[in-house]
């Protein structure tokens, strides 16, 4: 019986499936599987721990998955990194240089740091100072930066500010008191905002991501968790393409 150390080895046709495209690459990620088998990041975060310490090696310090290559396995196919992030059918494709900034806060808030560590790209952003936060205190985990003051007004503006663009995720059309300041300062600070509600589809993220040429996008907003990681999935590809 599998222990919490060992996790289950997947079926054999999947894992003959995510060799030869691991075999394919130098570095791999977890999104990288979940788009070519077409898995949920469960099951491809799954797979990828399976596969650890036998054909990838764990995350290095530059957050990279290195592929094991057992003697005799071709070369690696040669691929060019993106220079900028592009949109490619209703897809943004994120170039190494992307980066998700948030402030932990909200549902939203925590839905794109938690995504953005699942699928190892870059993040970071300014919280109130002591890690406050209305839920309580902010978990470490998150490598947020603390802004002098406990002001939410504070943290919000650094956000804004930092960012090519501001996307804010919303249950509904109506703006709450964080969203509705967060508008107010892209507006003020000149930066591209997006309120996201359930009338526009992912696409309409990409296409806003993709006009503005965005590297570094804060995301906030009052929508659940599980909402804003089900539309942040479906849009931002965080590998080239390949």
């Amino acid at each position: 019986m599998p222990t919490d150390e060992e996790p289950c080895r997947p079926p054999d046709d999947l894992l003959a499936q995510a060799i030869e495209l691991v075999l394919r690459h130098d570095t791999v990620t977890i999104s990288l599987l979940q788009r070519h088998l077409r898995l949920s990041y469960s099951s491809s975060s799954h797979l990828m721990a399976w596969m650890e310490g036998r054909f990838v090696q764990p995350l290095d310090e530059k957050g990279l998955r290195h592929v094991i290559r057992p003697a005799g396995a071709p070369p690696a196919e040669p691929r060019v990194a993106l220079k900028a992030s592009k949109l490619v059918s209703n897809f943004y494709f994120l170039a190494p240089t992307f980066r998700i900034v948030s402030g932990g806060q909200t549902g939203a808030e925590l839905a794109a740091l938690d995504w953005a560590i699942g699928n190892e790209a870059a993040y970071g952003g300014w919280c109130p100072r002591d890690r406050r936060s209305a839920a309580g205190r902010i978990p470490d985990h998150y490598l947020l930066t603390e802004t002098p003051s406990d002001d939410d007004a504070q943290h919000i503006r650094w956000n804004v500010r930092d960012s090519d663009a501001t996307v804010i995720f919303t249950p509904g059309d109506v703006l709450d008191g964080t969203s509705g300041r967060a508008v107010r300062l892209a507006q003020e600070l000149q930066r591209p905002c997006l309120q996201f509600h359930p009338g526009l589809r992912p696409g309409d993220l990409s296409r806003f991501l993709a006009q503005h040429q965005v590297e570094v996008l804060n995301i906030t907003g009052s929508s659940s968790h599980s909402s804003t990681t089900k539309i942040i999935e479906i849009s931002l590809i965080t590998t080239s393409i390949d």
